[in-house]
């Protein structure tokens, strides 16, 4: 005999399980009936996939390949649709990313040729740069005894004479006076550029008034590519050496992942030389003093250093230890902009007469994001914090 009962409720009590609320039991047949509609869903979607495979149809629609492939590979037109675009008139070749390569397979072997003479071209292009850096090593010969002279005129060593102090372009220098050299010069130089006159603080200042000369040394023409900025100091109360550097690493050859351009010299390194500071005399930490407890009951003050803000950080490498970096791209630029527009054209930024020059306009910054993001590589030593007391 066969049992019906009314509702679901009395056949739960009937089977042994409790008993459901009707709020319980329509909450059951809800989520049934979405999960039987999915169900449809998904089994329509393969039956339509399925139907369009057979017939040789395929999506259009443009999908990101995954990592491991699968079925979101690329996939071409139907053959029929590619021939109704081919033949269309005035239609455009179909492109590699939809219809294959845009060259018929007959020319591959052309197109193959083609590309190594591409790739020669850029390593010719390569060879190109490479001799403009010993062009200007050479050239470089003859710029120097004008510096040498600009710096012992600038340091009172030499006196010009009559005939050298004749200037008969219309400028106006103002009113005519006597000085033994020109004090705090390349300070003053330094100021005009906007970009060196934020990373000068106060303190650096006072350092800086001991700057005598800034020169550029390119490397001969059998070493690797690359330049040193040289700052010379007078003996001064704060380092004991007189002479910091700054190396910009350089190359030419093309990329191997983009073997057919050569963007020329780009800069993919730096180094910089370690600053001996005098006990009490580093520039470029801050120091504090703590004093533990309070009021009557203090005790002895200790002092605590931190990385500051400071034009000398220049000379540490690029994400130094400490604290002490300097953006990779800023360095970079810093090194275009001294050896190719300050240090030839000083007299002009100390009489603010490249001002209206802009120097630091797009040329320079194209050029240093040449290498931008692409390598960059920071060369470190064991002496990379570059800070040491010297007494």
């Amino acid at each position: 005999m066969t049992v019906s009962w009314s509702s679901p409720t009395q056949a739960a009590w009937w089977s042994g399980a409790p008993p459901r609320s009707p709020r319980t039991v329509e909450r059951d047949l809800h989520l049934q009936r979405q999960k039987n509609q999915e169900e449809d869903q998904q089994s329509w979607i393969r039956s339509t996939r399925d139907r369009k495979k057979k017939s040789g149809w395929v999506s259009t629609r443009q999908r990101a390949p995954r990592p491991g492939g699968g079925r979101h590979q690329q996939r071409a037109l139907h053959p029929k649709r590619q021939r109704n675009l081919q033949q269309r008139p005035g239609a455009m070749p179909p492109s590699p990313g939809r219809m294959g390569p845009a060259y018929p397979s007959s020319s591959k072997m052309v197109i193959k040729a083609l590309r190594n003479l591409q790739a020669q071209y850029a390593q010719v292009e390569a060879q190109f740069y490479r001799d403009s850096h010993d062009l200007e090593k050479k050239y470089a010969a003859f710029y120097q005894p004008l510096f040498d002279k600009r710096s012992e005129i600038i340091n009172a060593i030499h006196e010009p004479t009559e005939g050298e102090c004749q200037w008969q372009v219309g400028v106006q220098e103002g009113a005519e006076g006597h000085t033994n050299g020109i004090p705090h010069f390349w300070l003053t130089a330094f100021k005009i550029v906007k970009i060196l006159n934020r990373m000068i603080q106060k303190n650096d200042e006072l350092v800086l008034e001991h700057l005598e000369d800034v020169k550029i040394k390119i490397s001969g023409f059998e070493e690797p590519m690359r330049f040193t900025i040289e700052f010379i100091f007078k003996s001064n109360e704060y380092f004991c050496i007189k002479v910091l550097t700054k190396t910009y690493h350089m190359q030419s050859e093309p990329d191997d992942s983009d073997p057919f351009f050569s963007k020329g010299p780009e800069i993919i390194s730096s180094t910089g030389c370690k600053i001996y500071w005098k006990e009490g005399k580093d520039v470029t930490v801050k120091t504090s003093k703590l004093q533990r407890g309070k009021g009557r009951r203090s005790f002895a003050s200790t002092t605590r250093t931190m990385p500051g803000y400071s034009f000398f950080t220049y000379f540490y490498p690029p994400h130094s230890p400490e604290g002490r970096e300097m953006d990779v791209t800023t360095d970079y630029k810093l090194g275009y902009f001294f050896r190719e527009v300050l240090v030839p054209k000083s007299l002009l930024f100390f009489t603010n007469e490249a001002r209206d020059c802009n120097y630091e306009s797009a040329d320079y910054d194209a050029r240093e994001a040449g290498g931008e993001e692409k390598k960059v590589e920071v060369i470190r030593n064991e002496d990379d914090v570059n800070y040491k007391i010297c007494v």
